[in-house]
């Protein structure tokens, strides 16, 4: 998807567990979010929507991230949203500065 947030800012797809569904990294599908870099908003996540029966829209996250050759790591935001009916969380992150 060519989907963006910001200038620069995407969407992520994980399940209920945070297992990547989809990520415009390929690398990291099917992978366990909870083990990655961010484990500590992974389960945070994961534990929010443990007993969702419904629809809901999380509170925003913000952390800081350094890609891969940057120097200095950037303020970024999530909101994750809770789709009951395929039991998915959609993650929309971007820069705050965006």
């Amino acid at each position: 998807s060519k989907q963006k947030y910001g200038k620069t800012g995407y969407p992520v797809i994980w399940d209920r567990n945070a297992i990547y569904i989809w990520h415009p990294h390929k690398q990291v599908i099917g992978k366990d979010g909870k083990k990655l870099s961010l484990a500590w908003l992974a389960k945070d996540i994961v534990k929010w929507v443990k007993d969702k029966d419904r629809n809901a829209i999380g509170k925003i996250y913000e952390y800081l991230w350094r890609n891969p050759g940057e120097r200095y790591a950037k303020q970024k935001i999530l909101v994750p949203v809770y789709f009951h009916p395929l039991r998915w969380i959609f993650l929309i992150t971007t820069y705050r500065s965006e």
